[in-house]
């Protein structure tokens, strides 16, 4: 089965694959990970698209993904111990803030490659995110992910 999806979805997706194949430690799920990545690469390739290492926001939403992966993993330690204090808010806080980045990057990516597809999203604003808000991908983004990335090394370093 084949569904059509926003270009920035599907290298968002190569991403995760590949830092999936190299963060998850059971032999079996980094393989099925290689494995549906090999898939998702080819069928990039025979579409005739540009490498997804040239694309300008490439970097970045690695490093997001990279982020989201590390605090993902930090909460479900808290979690495990019950620890709710103010480090498990932080890094809460984190992931929307960082998914925020990653849906900003992911829509520039659709637009940059022309997808007949592009991904909308939707939040509510509060005085606290307006600033942050990014309209559209591009060198303000990734000034914005170093900042957020930033606050996620004190999260999980503290």
């Amino acid at each position: 089965m084949e569904v059509e999806q926003a270009l920035g979805e599907v290298v968002d997706r190569a991403i995760i694959l590949r830092i999936s194949t190299k963060r998850l430690s059971d032999p079996q799920q980094a393989s099925e990970a290689e494995r549906n990545l090999s898939a998702l690469m080819t069928s990039w390739s025979e579409h005739g698209h540009v490498a997804m290492e040239t694309l300008e926001e490439f970097a970045p939403l690695t490093e997001v993904n990279n982020n989201l992966w590390t605090v993902e993993t930090e909460l479900r330690r808290h979690e495990s111990r019950r620890d709710f204090g103010e480090r498990f808010v932080a890094l809460a806080r984190s992931v929307y803030r960082l998914n925020d980045r990653r849906a900003a990057l992911k829509r520039a990516i659709s637009l940059r490659l022309g997808s007949r597809l592009i991904e909308e999203k939707s939040y509510e604003e509060n005085t606290y995110s307006r600033s942050d808000r990014i309209e559209k991908g591009n060198s303000d983004t990734i000034k914005s992910i170093k900042d957020i990335t930033s606050e996620v090394t004190k999260c999980t370093h503290v």
